[in-house]
């Protein structure tokens, strides 16, 4: 990998669908998994143990030793939860969420290096041998610094990495859920109209 840093080290914030398959991607190539929390003490130990990560119990505990600090949790916590980052622990790390419909904007208040990593797919417990470098990696930054602090941090697991601004993202976002969503619903439409008559 060609770092800016010798070894990036990531703290991660949640250990849902998402950060279950994306921090050990990360982490098996070449990026150093430092910390996981999540409110669910027991998950976070798990993901903690499959990427040699420490689990911790609060967000108080988080080290300022990381380069990255991700937030991977649903859509409506995020902001409560980087304001709950204690100041001292992100004055090295860029700060970054992983939400296709929130600004990034919204880690303005409570830091100064920040962004959004977000794998442009949806992901489920039942996902197998997800292809990082075929899914895009969108990346945004409040400054060139966390910019390319990120776009090297996707580097790890996609080719080209592409930088956006949060409308761009927000734009794509919604097309994704149009396509994905809807299609899958037309799809269950047509299964439900072809069993009513017992066909294939």
């Amino acid at each position: 990998m060609n770092c800016i840093l010798e070894v990036m080290k990531v703290s991660v914030i949640g250990a849902g669908n998402v950060a279950n398959h994306l921090i050990p991607a990360l982490q098996q190539n070449d990026i150093s998994i430092v910390q996981v929390y999540s409110r669910t003490f027991e998950h976070a130990k798990s993901l903690a143990k499959r990427t040699n990560a420490t689990a911790i119990k609060s967000i108080e505990e988080m080290t300022d030793k990381v380069d990255v600090i991700l937030i991977m949790t649903p859509d409506d916590l995020i902001e409560d939860i980087a304001l709950s980052i204690p100041p001292e622990t992100v004055q090295q790390a860029v700060i970054a969420h992983t939400s296709g419909g929130r600004s990034s904007k919204i880690l303005k208040p409570s830091h100064h290096k920040y962004g959004c990593f977000y794998p442009l797919q949806s992901f489920s417990k039942q996902d197998e041998n997800i292809e990082f470098d075929k899914i895009p990696m969108l990346i945004t930054g409040n400054k060139h610094f966390s910019q390319q602090i990120l776009l090297e941090l996707a580097r790890a697991i996609h080719p080209a990495p592409q930088l956006i601004t949060d409308d761009q993202r927000a734009q794509l976002h919604v097309a994704a859920v149009f396509a994905n969503n809807f299609t899958n619903h037309l799809l269950k439409i047509s299964q439900d109209l072809l069993a009513k008559k017992q066909l294939d």
